[in-house]
């Protein structure tokens, strides 16, 4: 994986996962009931899942509809895929 952000989207699950780094992921802690957080040995942040993003984050993002404004995920290219399960 290239250095800096790579952000994958399975649109089947509604679900993005966003990679913070190459670390081995020792477990995944809830930080609400449908944001995780993957974690390395020593508690660092691997990545972050996050359930039902069209709704929380808007369809624009996605290319379904025109944005109304810029939004921070403009510049961050979005691997979007489909029928294949992202999340172990």
């Amino acid at each position: 994986m290239k250095k800096g952000l790579k952000i994958t989207y399975d649109k089947e699950a509604d679900a993005m996962y966003i990679y913070l780094n190459e670390r081995k992921i020792k477990r995944t802690k809830e930080v609400s009931n449908l944001v995780f957080v993957d974690v390395d040995s020593k508690n660092q942040p691997v990545g972050v899942e996050i359930l039902n993003v069209s709704r929380r984050l808007g369809r624009s993002i996605f290319g379904s509809e025109k944005p109304k404004q810029k939004n921070i995920f403009s510049s961050i290219p979005i691997e979007i895929l489909s029928n294949t399960p992202v999340f172990a």
